[in-house]
């Protein structure tokens, strides 16, 4: 888990991978090893929309049981964001009373604020400065289809949070 200061400073993706890795002397081949992402994913790296609010699928589960524990830690108070809440399913699903802020690009958001009307939803630009606060922020299977990781992490330390979760799909992997 990274420190709120250590997020804050300029974090490359080949710099984190060789933080993460500094012990064993390994040096990065590929971006499937940068991100610990297993051969064969499909990588969205042209940031088109994906439409997930149809999807029935049930991954990331585990992700937002940890956020919802994380967030029953700090007594069940404040705000849950999610970058790139996808359907917002599991959101709503594990966080039904809290106050949430979904984000992700302007077609889903259109559609989440016509289902889920009181609920919070903003399109994400990650070049923009995100005016929120968050007592735990989510950020479950995106970061590895921007073209830009740092991007993304930089939008995350403009977020005023106590407890941040970042997860990829190689759930066996820990950090």
């Amino acid at each position: 888990m990274f420190s709120l200061n250590q997020l804050k400073q300029p974090l490359r993706a080949s710099r984190y991978w060789l933080f993460r890795h500094a012990l064993d002397g390994a040096v990065p081949k590929s971006k499937e090893e940068i991100f610990k992402i297993r051969r064969g994913y499909r990588h969205r790296f042209n940031n088109d929309f994906f439409d997930a609010t149809a999807s029935s699928e049930d991954y990331q589960r585990e992700v937002y049981e940890r956020a919802a524990e994380l967030y029953s830690d700090r007594g069940a108070v404040g705000r849950v964001v999610d970058l790139g809440c996808g359907s917002a399913k599991k959101l709503i699903e594990f966080f039904p009373s809290a106050q949430t802020t979904g984000l992700d690009l302007e077609p889903t958001i259109l559609k989440l604020r016509n289902h889920y009307p009181d609920r919070a939803w903003q399109v994400c630009e990650l070049q923009e400065e995100p005016n929120l606060a968050a007592t735990v922020v989510i950020c479950a299977d995106m970061i590895e289809h921007v073209p830009d990781a740092d991007a993304v992490m930089k939008y995350l330390s403009r977020i005023k949070f106590e407890r941040l979760i970042i997860s990829t799909p190689e759930r066996k992997l820990l950090y």
